[in-house]
């Protein structure tokens, strides 16, 4: 997450806020990244179709991605923040911190097929199977 917060700030040359009326980055931009990361390692490219920019004053807009508001920044500036976000997921790739996340999704995306054919039985069953005395099984 630091890494994400880093690559943004140094990126757009703006710095990270608190407050969602005050011009800059939020949480929820590092949050995105982290998310357009986990992506790329899954071998999904990131669309930007739900990126939405609500004019909250004269040449101001509020930017969302789903489901992260991203922060306030000029009508320019959010181009830019959606060129860098879509390019630095990109990149991270060869990042060291998402390259020790590959085996963690790897793992993961095992215990989900083991969990859905767990399940399936379970539905197509209409039991759990075991050895215990009241399974009919």
């Amino acid at each position: 997450m630091e890494r994400c917060r880093a690559e943004l700030a140094n990126g757009l040359g703006r710095p990270f806020v608190s407050d969602i009326h005050e011009m800059g980055l939020n949480d929820g931009a590092a949050l995105k990244l982290a998310a357009l990361c986990v992506g790329e390692l899954e071998g999904n490219r990131a669309t930007d179709s739900s990126f939405l920019k609500t004019p909250v004053g004269t040449g101001l807009v509020d930017v969302d991605w789903e489901p992260h508001h991203l922060g306030r920044f000029s009508d320019s500036e959010a181009a830019d923040l959606r060129q860098l976000l879509l390019k630095k997921a990109k990149e991270s790739a060869h990042w060291k911190e998402c390259q020790s996340l590959s085996p963690v999704l790897e793992n993961l995306r095992q215990v989900q097929d083991e969990l859905r054919e767990e399940l399936k039985t379970i539905y197509l069953k209409r039991v759990i199977p075991g050895r215990c005395k009241y399974c009919p099984l």
